[in-house]
Formats: C-alpha cells, sequence, structure tokens
C-alpha cells in the first residue's frame, strides 16, 4: 500500500508538472506536436521524476533524470535549439532554487549529491509544489505584462495571497489535525485543485474576452469594408454612366456653344460635376484598411452636420496589423463622434500623415468640456457613464505595440488626441505572372 508521504508526493508532482506546462508558455508560443505526443512527454516527465525520487532520491540521479525528461517536453514546442536550451535552464535554475529553498528550511543544511538524500517532508512536498505553481502564474502574466496585455491589480494580489494561503492551510491541517491520512491527503488534493481551477478559470474568461474583442474587431473591420467597396463601386458606377452619356452630354454642350447660350453651358457644366461628385470619399490612399474607416466614420460624421477638415496622406502598404488600425482609428473616430453629438457647433480636423518610418495621426473636435479622469488625473474617457471609457485605453495598448506615444490635451470646447507610432513600409512579394 502506498504511504502517505509518497501519496502527497506525486500528487504536489502533478501540480509541478501542470506548473512547467505553463512556464512552456512563457517561453513558446505554439507548439509543433500532436497533443498525444506532448500528453506523452508529459506523463513520461510525471513517471521518471517520481520515480526518481521514490527509489532512487540521489539528488544527482534526480537532475539528471529532471533535465533529460524537460528537454523531451521542450522538443514537442516550435523553437530554435538554443533558445530551448535557455528554456530547460531557466525552468530548472527554478525548480532547483525552490528546492534549495525547501531543503533549507526543514533542516537540510549538508548534503551529498552522490548519496541517498533521505528527504520525506510530506509538507516540504505540498510547499515546493505551491512554489512551483506560483512562479510559473507570475511569469506568465509577467509576459502578457511585456505584450501590453496586463492583468488587473486584483489578479496580481490573488496570484500570490491564494496560494500563500493554501501553504497557511496545509501547515494547519497537517501539523494539528488529527484526521486520518487518507483525509489528509484528500484535503492536500483539494487544496491543490482550488488552486488550479481558479488560475484556470481566470485564463479561460481572459482568453473568452479576448476572442470576443477579437469577433468584434473583426466584424467593424468587415463593415468598414463593405462600405469602402460601396463606395468605391458607386464611384465606379457614376463614372461608367457618364461615360456613356459622355456623346449625349457634349452633343448638348455643342447645341449650346453654338448658340452662344453661356448661361446655359455652365449650369450644364454644374450639374454634370454635380453628378460626378455625388460619391464622397475623405481618404483615397489606397490603404484599404485606413481608407474603410476614415471613409465609414467620417461619413457619419458628414452626415450630422460636422465641418470637416481632413488631411491624410500615408503609403498603400504599411507594417501594420488590421485589427490595430481598427482598434485605433475606431475608437478615435468613436470618441469623436461621442463628443460631436453633444454639441452644436460640429467641427472635427483630422491629419494623418507619414514620414521617414513615423506615421502621425491627430484629432481635434468641439466637445461640451466634460472629461472623465484616472487615479492620476489623466483623461480616461470623454463619456461619464459608469462602465464605459476604454476607449483611449484601447488605443494606446495598440499604439504601444509600435513603440509610440499618445497625448491627450482639451479645453473648455475642443478635445485632441495625437498618436506618434513607428510603423515600417511593408515588403509587397513580386514575381512574374
Amino acid at each position: 500500500m502506498m504511504s502517505f508521504g509518497a501519496a502527497v508526493y506525486l500528487i504536489s508532482n502533478v501540480v509541478v508538472m501542470l506548473a512547467i506546462a505553463r512556464f512552456m508558455k512563457v517561453f513558446f508560443e505554439s507548439h509543433k506536436a500532436s497533443p498525444i505526443i506532448i500528453f506523452f512527454s508529459y506523463s513520461l516527465y510525471l513517471v521518471a521524476t517520481s520515480a526518481a525520487f521514490l527509489f532512487l532520491n540521489v539528488p544527482i540521479v534526480s537532475l539528471l533524470i529532471n533535465t533529460v525528461a524537460l528537454f523531451v517536453i521542450m522538443l514537442c514546442y516550435e523553437s530554435k535549439l538554443p533558445k530551448k536550451l535557455l528554456a530547460v535552464v531557466c525552468v530548472y535554475f527554478y525548480i532547483f532554487v525552490v528546492d534549495i529553498f525547501i531543503l533549507v528550511a526543514f533542516g537540510y543544511f549538508q548534503f551529498s549529491p552522490w548519496e541517498i538524500l533521505g528527504y520525506d517532508q510530506t509538507l516540504g512536498f505540498v510547499i515546493n509544489a505551491t512554489l512551483m505553481y506560483l512562479g510559473s502564474v507570475l511569469a506568465q502574466n509577467f509576459k502578457n505584462l511585456r505584450k501590453n496585455n496586463p492583468a488587473s491589480p486584483m489578479f496580481w494580489v490573488s496570484a500570490i495571497v491564494i496560494p500563500l494561503s493554501s501553504i497557511f492551510v496545509a501547515v494547519l491541517i497537517m501539523s494539528t489535525s488529527d484526521l486520518p491520512q487518507i483525509w489528509i491527503v484528500l484535503a492536500i488534493t483539494v487544496i491543490f485543485a482550488i488552486n488550479l481551477l481558479t488560475f484556470y478559470l481566470h485564463d479561460w474568461l481572459s482568453e473568452a474576452y479576448a476572442h470576443k474583442l477579437e469577433s468584434l474587431l473583426n466584424s467593424q473591420e468587415k463593415e468598414f469594408y463593405y462600405t469602402q467597396a460601396k463606395l468605391m463601386y458607386e464611384s465606379l458606377e457614376n463614372i461608367k454612366s457618364f461615360r456613356h452619356d459622355i456623346k449625349n452630354h457634349l452633343s448638348v454642350l455643342r447645341n449650346y456653344s453654338t448658340h452662344s447660350k453661356f448661361e446655359k453651358i455652365n449650369e450644364y457644366l454644374d450639374s454634370l460635376l454635380e453628378c460626378v461628385g455625388e460619391t464622397e470619399t475623405f481618404s483615397e490612399t489606397g490603404n484599404i484598411a485606413f481608407d474603410s474607416i476614415v471613409n465609414y466614420k467620417l461619413k457619419k460624421l458628414k452626415d450630422m452636420g460636422t465641418n470637416l477638415a481632413v488631411k491624410v496622406n500615408i503609403p498603400a502598404e504599411l507594417d501594420i496589423e488590421t485589427s490595430d488600425v481598427v482598434a485605433i482609428m475606431g475608437n478615435l473616430l468613436d470618441n469623436a463622434i461621442e463628443g460631436l453629438e453633444k454639441v452644436s457647433n460640429k467641427k472635427l480636423s483630422l491629419e494623418i500623415v507619414y514620414s521617414k518610418g513615423k506615421m502621425i495621426i491627430s484629432t481635434t473636435n468641439a466637445f461640451d468640456g466634460n472629461v472623465k479622469l484616472d487615479e492620476r488625473q489623466k483623461v480616461a474617457s470623454i463619456n461619464q457613464d459608469v462602465g464605459r471609457g476604454y476607449g483611449l485605453k484601447n488605443i494606446l495598448k495598440a499604439v504601444e505595440k509600435y513603440e509610440g506615444q499618445m497625448e491627450v490635451d482639451y479645453s473648455d470646447t475642443e478635445f485632441s488626441v495625437k498618436l506618434l507610432m513607428y510603423v515600417k513600409i511593408a515588403k509587397v512579394a513580386s514575381g512574374c505572372v
């Protein structure tokens, strides 16, 4: 029958294995192996390390088996060999530091790497697994922080408090409880399960929110593209119609000219120009992402009776993700629309220019002077409603991906936003047809 210490160790080692799986997400974006092979590699790690500890418990042997098992896991992920080796070193270094901390904490100050360790502290197994998982959670969210996808302050507090509280509860159960050992094992299993489910629930909610946001951006993108295509189609139809009737138009003009009816000529030319100019476009750079959003939003502003001053001068091909263009321009112009809805003197100036790797986007619109400030007394939104006001945050998040900056300024009557981003001109694949 399995001993109490062995049972606790096996449960703890499962948690360590799951912590390693989280560490892999820190180092690698994707895996190249099938789910079955990945499952096999992690199972191999669990079996090999457990056997090494339970049947041998020699530090140098455990080190070698851990290293080899970790490298087998690394082989499942897409990356170059130096990065895989670096990942093995980093992960095992953290495992080593936690192990040394536990050994010293329980009085194992002197031991030989070549001899049986004789370590059987069940509480140490629990603390070791908890610290491993805590480290993996913090590492993953530090990575998200660097990718401009930070977790809320409450999550950081929870990520530290929940594991440490679990250690405290485990200490109380194992040191003061008169429960049978089987119940203590079950209690420790439940404690680990609460930790795992809490953070997996957070991951699931974060991914669900990210997918929802991506779906919303894709939906907006399709709407913008459809409107742009419609504008281009209407413009093409007007030109085709004009070409079809050009002989008739010229015949009428020639008749007026023959009879010296110059006033009629002018009137007729004005009507033709009005017909040709029916489809108004504000941005014709050839950059479909910018053109579609700008034309879609500014048409809405024009329909509101807004006085527009627009300058758009950017290359057709820019190395910027369409989702970021949607997030930046969509939120920027939505804020302007929201501000202009509240004033009678509707005016907006928009400038988008590109020069030597730098793109500057600036908007200035009339508004009613009411803003919402954050805890640092910086502008968070021009909307005072509770639960809204993420527009500027989303803009800044996208801008920072391109090492950019955002400046927000306002007076009693005007609200302005200026963005600076470092964007390269995209390389267009060329070939012979």
